[in-house]
């Protein structure tokens, strides 16, 4: 499943870096290039548990998650983010080294794009990852749908809060997860905006 997982991802990725120049309505240039940082909580359909080596278990819950999103803005409508984040409460209150980390990559459909209020669709590829000191470890291929609401202030500033539902191909349990976000486009920003 390892060597599926990094072929998908790093197809994904090819193709989106492709798809960049291919699909752009300009030149590829520091313009496109957007970098987030995100806040949220995500839900779990049942808690996961981790054996440990010396007989005791972790479980892992819902809980807050924090990370960061490095973009690609195709053209007016279509932008991909390649994003990760972590559940930071387990990495507080177990200092024996569990780890709750989730790596997906991002295609978004904005919509209303003459405005500065966006509506937004958006499909997820990627991984979650659990960890624990004692063991290998735990991953789950996931698939995502969501949708959202981005605000931009101005070409170089927005903020977007999201929902999303992630299924894991693994064990078919989901995540649902919200999410606000922080967004800086670099050089002249977005030249979509108002």
């Amino acid at each position: 499943m390892k060597l599926v997982s990094t072929f998908v991802l790093s197809t994904i990725l090819s193709l989106t870096l492709f798809s960049a120049k291919v699909f752009a309505d300009r030149d590829v240039n520091v313009d496109m290039i957007e970098l987030s940082f995100n806040s949220g909580y995500a839900s779990l359909d049942n808690s996961l548990i981790l054996e440990a080596d010396e007989g005791s278990d972790f479980t892992i819950d819902s809980g807050y998650n924090g990370g960061w999103g490095l973009g690609l803005q195709l053209n007016q409508q279509w932008r991909t983010i390649l994003n990760y984040s972590r559940q930071y409460d387990y990495w507080e209150r177990h200092k024996d080294g569990l780890r709750v980390q989730q790596y997906h990559i991002d295609v978004a459909r904005d919509f209303n794009t003459d405005s500065k209020l966006r509506p937004f669709l958006v499909l997820s590829l990627g991984q979650l990852n659990l960890k624990a000191s004692s063991r290998e470890n735990d991953k789950y291929f996931q698939m995502g749908t969501g949708a959202g609401l981005t605000y931009r202030f101005n070409a170089n500033w927005s903020v977007r809060t999201e929902y999303r539902v992630f299924h894991n191909f693994d064990d078919f349990e989901s995540t649902k997860q919200f999410q606000l976000a922080v967004a800086y486009r670099f050089g002249n920003g977005d030249r979509f905006s108002n």
